[in-house]
């Protein structure tokens, strides 16, 4: 009874607040649970702050009763991370006025994630209190970013790979290439700091940071695409592990009728390419993805390596209805 407690607490806070606008950050978040097993306690706790919470949602600028002046609304605004996990119920018409998405990033979105988060970092202040400029950014030019884009689709020897960015996870690309930047300078990636421990390598690094301070000098972009291309090497990016969550998002997106924030021509899958109602849904033949994305190799095989998934799914769940359509005949 604590969670329905707390719904009903935070409710109220919202109404002695309106008008307001209200932002639910992770929706799914709050009400996951509500596909637990019959019976289970912690389900029925979720499931009773769910119905409040969409009676809330309901009653918004109603008039209670006959005389009352309309009740100040809440402005509800809220996000998701995956909106297969969202109970139907919170789709359907009515509940949002609109509803919009983000998808993964295309390769010019993402050139443009890497070039905000640089200028994010572009200067740091060394001991003596001198800004230093991280990277000279003159150098980074359209040439260098598309070389980047496409070694996250194929290494050194060619061969093809998942690098699939969000904005996390350039975030957390850019930052470990800084790091490997800096450890270079002062004894990283040699085989005595390979060959030690966590704490010998800090130990390595401490020794030679104070026997030569950090000079103010930006890094070039060779030597910033050189520790980009490790970090990418490592990365593990959302791409690459969360295929499955990917296309069941895109599917739900599509099923609810989301439009997508960049506009649809510039979708990653734009609407009008998916036919739900066929076995593969997707067309990810290499004439149609270039057809698509042109020139950009990172754009393409995303789109078949997506679409392929997609397909890959709505064939299985054909598969099911038809097995339990034979099963009842």
């Amino acid at each position: 009874g604590e969670s329905a407690q707390a719904m009903r607490k935070a409710l109220r806070v919202a109404d002695s607040m309106a008008p307001c606008v209200l932002w639910i950050d992770e929706i799914e978040k709050a009400f996951a649970g509500m596909k637990g097993a019959k019976g289970d306690s912690a389900s029925s706790e979720v499931a009773r702050c769910f119905g409040m919470f969409l009676k809330w949602m309901q009653e918004q600028g109603e008039i209670k009763n006959e005389g009352d002046e309309p009740v100040s609304p809440c402005f509800i605004f809220a996000t998701s991370n995956n909106v297969s996990q969202l109970p139907p119920e919170f789709l359907r018409s009515g509940r949002f006025e609109r509803k919009y998405y983000v998808f993964m990033p295309t390769e010019e979105e993402c050139i443009r994630i890497f070039k905000a988060d640089i200028a994010n970092m572009a200067k740091i202040t060394d001991e003596a209190g001198n800004q230093m400029e991280v990277l000279d950014s003159r150098e980074l030019n359209d040439r260098f970013w598309r070389e980047i884009m496409e070694y996250c689709v194929a290494g050194q020897d060619g061969e093809p790979r998942r690098k699939f960015l969000t904005g996390a996870d350039i975030h957390e690309i850019n930052q470990d290439a800084l790091r490997r930047m800096v450890y270079a300078e002062y004894g990283g990636g040699t085989p005595e700091y390979e060959g030690k421990d966590a704490k010998g390598r800090y130990q390595i690094l401490e020794k030679n940071f104070k026997a030569r301070p950090m000079t103010v000098k930006p890094y070039s972009a060779e030597v910033y695409g050189r520790m980009l291309r490790k970090a990418i090497d490592e990365a593990r990016p959302y791409g690459e592990t969360n295929l499955r969550d990917i296309a069941e998002c895109y599917i739900a997106l599509h099923e609810n009728k989301f439009n997508p924030v960049s506009g649809e021509k510039d979708a990653l899958i734009p609407f009008d390419e998916y036919r739900g109602e066929e076995e593969c849904p997707v067309d990810v033949s290499d004439e149609r993805a270039l057809a698509l994305h042109g020139d950009s190799r990172y754009d393409r095989e995303m789109y078949q390596y997506i679409g392929a998934k997609i397909n890959q799914l709505k064939g299985a769940a054909q598969a099911a209805r038809s097995a339990v359509k034979r099963g009842s005949s």
